[in-house]
């Protein structure tokens, strides 16, 4: 390689080679895992996939720089030793760092497309997680519907009912009054309760936020 002849290169030629051939390997490593990240990590966006897409953007912003701060050390002697070697040697190292630099263009576009791709994922997985709340809370509010009326109403009354133990109160006081509890709570809780979030992501408010807000 270092022998006399008209395709022999010197060191400082061959240190350009080498330069370019690492800076294309480094820029392959962030593409592959740039698309790791985009087409497999994603599916289940988490934040620490937000943290290695600003790693990615970090690392590619320093490529780009050393790579831009190498091309302006290429003296216009060693561009045209460069140029008669472009025949022998292809890719020439000039032609590595210009394809690094589109590249890595390219890849920083995807980068910021992908950010875009985790926040939209990210906001699917939390209107997802809205909807689990919201039927969690219905179902402890229709607990509550029937726990808190019957709590009450057993407190009243105890057991002195008439067909149990010859009192006054009627079985049938129990039940109605049972029943009047528990509809105004019902209507209590359905008035101060949460609001309902539907299976599309949209989230209605009830009566009882109406009225606080037009107050």
């Amino acid at each position: 390689m270092f022998a006399d002849s008209d395709t022999a290169i010197d060191f400082v030629t061959f240190a350009y080679f080498l330069s370019s051939s690492l800076w294309l390997t480094n820029l392959r490593w962030l593409n592959r895992d740039a698309q790791k990240i985009a087409f497999r990590d994603i599916r289940q966006p988490t934040m620490a996939i937000n943290d290695r897409l600003l790693d990615r953007r970090h690392d590619l912003a320093l490529l780009r720089t050393e790579v831009q701060a190498v091309c302006t050390w290429i003296r216009p002697k060693l561009n045209t030793r460069l140029e008669l070697l472009r025949a022998e040697w292809a890719p020439s190292p000039k032609d590595a760092f210009e394809a690094v630099l589109t590249e890595s263009a390219a890849l920083e576009r995807f980068l910021v497309d992908t950010f875009q791709l985790l926040m939209s994922s990210i906001s699917v997985l939390d209107s997802q997680t809205s909807i689990h709340q919201a039927e969690r809370s219905s179902h402890l509010t229709a607990l509550a519907t029937l726990y808190v009326p019957l709590s009450f109403v057993t407190g009243v009354f105890g057991m002195n009912i008439k067909e149990i133990n010859d009192s006054n109160p009627s079985l049938w006081t129990f039940v109605v009054a049972l029943l009047v509890v528990g509809a105004c709570t019902a209507l209590f809780l359905w008035m101060t309760g949460p609001p309902r979030v539907s299976k599309n992501g949209m989230t209605h408010r009830n009566f009882g936020h109406r009225l606080r807000r037009g107050l």
